[in-house]
């Protein structure tokens, strides 16, 4: 079973995660990312 310390440092490495992500796919970054921009005109995004 995890120790309550590997929990927090779960959570706080989850809450990076959804940091990283949510810059990259948020309104600062994705106009100005060529390739993401790129990825989603093509087919359904993908």
């Amino acid at each position: 079973m995890a120790e309550n310390g590997d929990n927090e440092k779960m959570a706080a490495l989850k809450a990076k995660i959804c940091h990283q992500i949510e810059y990259y796919f948020g309104d600062f970054n994705l106009p100005r990312d060529k390739f993401l921009k790129e990825q989603i005109k093509l087919d359904e995004g993908w």
